[in-house]
């Protein structure tokens, strides 16, 4: 549980104890000057509880090209990932472009471009370093 409820929250447990209204304060008045909501406790819970996003879901959406579902994301991304990148493309088998083969670095490439660090060759007689994990 939280161990301090956000201020509406917590006036709509209050005010259900008590078995209260909730009035929650608009930002700015309405046309006809309303300027506060009145809720039951539980009424106002629900709605504060349907804007908590779900577990593990991604809040940045993108529409159009850039939409993860869209055929033509690989071509406008930099690391030509989407529908019709490079997976679909088996049977090209051209160089990858400077975009790709950055997206495509594993740690020990990262590691060794970013820190200057190689741990791919034995340092005392320079030979390969196989990883295992």
């Amino acid at each position: 549980m939280l161990d301090h409820p956000p201020r509406g929250l917590r006036e709509a447990l209050v005010a259900h104890r008590e078995r209260e209204h909730v009035r929650d304060q608009m930002k700015s008045p309405y046309r006809d000057g309303t300027t506060h909501v009145v809720f039951e406790p539980l009424d106002f819970i629900a709605r504060l509880a349907a804007l908590v996003p779900k577990p593990r879901v991604n809040l940045t959406r993108f529409p159009g090209v850039f939409a993860l579902n869209s055929k033509y994301r690989a071509r406008v991304t930099p690391a030509k990932r989407g529908r019709g990148g490079r997976h679909a493309r088996t049977a090209d088998l051209e160089e990858p472009t400077p975009a790709e083969r950055r997206a495509a670095m594993t740690w020990v490439q990262r590691l060794k471009r970013v820190f200057g660090i190689d741990i791919e060759t034995r340092p005392a007689c320079g030979g390969a370093v196989r990883i295992i994990a």
